[in-house]
């Protein structure tokens, strides 16, 4: 059935059905090349092998339970998360410095708890965003995402992202001029302000940002900077030009300064030399 297709698979060449032959009832098939797969121990990690293989997708609920027979044991699921990720096991990193993450008990309860726990993740860091102070950058990790595409493929995940998207208008919409939208099209480097202060003494302006390089691995060698916010589509901004400023091709980092500015913006945009990629922050 399957030679007349794609998919790797032996020929028949003799079947001896009634065991008049052999012993048994026997088929007669070529040999494929190779060997067992490395995932032979797991079979729901096989479901994921084969699908990637036939260029289908890999079905719902690949962490489930599955019997290890080398080990003659049950293995995977829920069991696998629980005390793995404890506050003693945890080594210091990047999410010490997290503003939000979530629980420990998130992390094994989306297997079980699916559709409660990633709205309760969401519905979290919304609340946890609005309390922080506007004076600085807020960091959050929304992480129960990883385990919903595990648990139940790329059709509820796009039911969760859907809405992560209007969650994310909400909180725009309540914090306003505290919140900036950094949009990365195709072909074009990311750019985004980290920091701006405006000095009444002296007249002076001070912006600090970040660009990272697009898909093709290119980076702007320099910045727009300019007063006012973005323009309604996020593709420039909307303000007049105060000047440019060099992006280091080492780090990505860039910073400009402009003394005796008859105005000190209290918005400021700033958009990459390669089109339009841009950032606009609140000064």
């Amino acid at each position: 059935m399957l030679e007349q297709t794609d998919v790797p698979a032996p020929r028949l060449l003799a079947a001896d059905t009634t065991a008049t032959t052999c012993d048994l009832p026997t088929l007669l098939t070529t040999r494929l090349p190779g060997g067992p797969p490395d995932q032979a121990k797991d079979p729901n990690r096989i479901l994921v092998a084969l699908a990637e293989m036939l260029g289908a997708t890999p079905p719902n609920g690949y962490e489930s339970l599955y019997f290890d027979r080398e080990a003659q044991e049950l293995r995977g699921g829920v069991r696998k998360y629980i005390g793995r990720r404890t506050p003693d096991k945890v080594p210091s990193s990047y999410m010490d410095e997290l503003d939000y993450q979530e629980p420990l008990a998130f992390e094994f309860l989306i297997y079980v708890a699916t559709e409660a726990v990633w709205r309760a993740d969401m519905r979290r860091f919304r609340e946890r965003f609005l309390s922080a102070p506007p004076a600085r950058d807020f960091f959050g990790f929304l992480k129960a995402t990883d385990g919903l595409l595990h648990i139940g493929g790329p059709a509820r995940l796009a039911v969760a992202l859907q809405s992560l998207d209007r969650l994310l208008k909400e909180i725009r919409k309540e914090a306003g001029s505290e919140t900036e939208v950094v949009q990365q099209a195709p072909g074009k480097d990311g750019v985004a302000i980290t920091r701006t202060e405006g000095r009444v003494g002296n007249r002076e302006l001070r912006v600090e940002g970040l660009n990272t390089r697009n898909s093709q691995g290119v980076m702007a060698t320099s910045v727009s900077v300019h007063a006012g916010v973005m323009n309604a589509t996020a593709t420039g901004c909307a303000g007049p030009r105060l000047g440019a400023a060099t992006v280091s091709a080492l780090d990505g980092t860039w910073s400009f300064r402009q003394r005796n500015i008859a105005t000190i913006p209290t918005t400021v945009c700033a958009v990459s030399r390669i089109e339009a990629s841009c950032s606009g922050r609140s000064e």
